[in-house]
């Protein structure tokens, strides 16, 4: 199961993914998303405990239509869909 939340304001679209299966789950957008990705999954957790603005530490340029989600990881894209 996938849920997502998503705000917009002037700036941007934020969206979070969370996968909340133990299997890797590939999503697929309509359009392209220009913007940035930050995935958390079970690999950054201890690194989390130490830096508690991990989802920043972690964000990374993106420009695609599919987010490959591992096992209950969260992913947040800043951004636009174009």
């Amino acid at each position: 199961e996938i849920q997502a939340i998503a705000v917009e304001n002037d700036r941007h679209l934020e969206v979070w993914l969370a996968n909340l299966t133990g299997q890797s789950q590939a999503l697929g957008f309509e359009q392209k998303f220009l913007g940035n990705l930050s995935l958390f999954s079970a690999s950054e957790f201890e690194r989390s405990t130490q830096d508690f603005s991990v989802m920043d530490s972690l964000e990374r340029a993106f420009s695609g239509e599919t987010v490959l989600l591992p096992p209950y990881a969260v992913a947040r894209l800043r951004g636009r869909f174009r």
